[in-house]
């Protein structure tokens, strides 16, 4: 299903087993940097702003669906 097939990939993630993806004919990579907060991110609102935090070691997910948690 879906959370598995997003699982396996966040595993790959994180042993940098995922190759660039290049744009103009294979010679300039993208930045992977931004894939680091793909997961275990969370926006937190503020008065003015919101944060942005990002926890290292979580394992666990959740799964929000019609309203409900």
């Amino acid at each position: 299903n879906a959370i598995h097939a997003i699982m396996l990939y966040r595993r790959k993630l994180d042993r940098a087993q995922i190759k660039p993806i290049y744009l103009l004919a294979n010679k300039v990579p993208l930045c992977s940097a931004q894939w680091e907060r793909m997961f275990n991110t969370t926006r937190t609102p503020g008065v003015e702003t919101d944060t942005l935090v990002h926890v290292n070691e979580s394992k666990h997910i959740v799964v929000y669906h019609k309203g409900r948690f």
